[in-house]
């Protein structure tokens, strides 16, 4: 069931890079697929990262050796608000073992403004507030690039990206089977 999920999931958009910025001298980030292992940068690159109301800096450090769900989101989005309160009660079933950071990528033209209001009224009644969400997020777009949302990267406590998927894919079996797993 595990590899048949692997499998189904590991089909992702990849954006190549054109002659035209090879020549040009622009390299683009790596794309990271199902399979690879995240750089060293992607756990000590710096986020504007919206929490309980503020926001900070932070890196993804914090999350090594967990498992790792990215939510890739935007507060105008239905799918991905209705998801959040499973993600929040996934995290705290099993808050030892499995982090989840929401991603608001800045092209989506959310402002921190809207982030806010969507914390503090939708996801505050419904949930999902408790999640922390990077903003303005330009990153990690470039390593994981897709369209549509929401868009789900799973990452194994060792670095492995897992799977990538939608939002079917996010409830409590998939996790239980991912989370006895632990040698990924």
């Amino acid at each position: 069931m595990v590899i048949a999920f692997l499998l189904f999931t590991s089909a992702t958009g990849l954006y190549a890079q054109t002659d035209a910025q090879r020549e040009a001298g622009v390299v683009e980030p790596q794309t990271l697929q199902v399979g690879a292992r995240v750089p060293a940068e992607f756990w000590t690159t710096k986020h504007l990262v919206y929490h309980n109301g503020d926001t900070s800096w932070m890196s993804l450090e914090q999350y090594k050796g967990k498992f790792l769900i990215l939510d890739f989101w935007a507060t105008w989005c239905g799918y991905c608000r209705n998801n959040l309160p499973k993600l929040e009660a996934l995290k705290a079933e099993f808050s030892d073992e499995l982090a989840v950071m929401l991603v608001n990528v800045k092209r989506r033209r959310d402002t921190y403004e809207k982030v806010a209001y969507t914390y503090r009224t939708t996801l505050t009644e419904q949930g999902g507030a408790s999640l922390p969400s990077i903003v303005y997020d330009e990153y990690l777009i470039k390593r994981f690039p897709h369209s549509a949302i929401p868009h789900y990267v799973w990452i194994s406590p060792k670095g492995k990206i897992l799977a990538i998927t939608n939002n079917e894919f996010v409830h409590n079996d998939q996790l239980i089977i991912l989370l006895k797993s632990k040698n990924i």
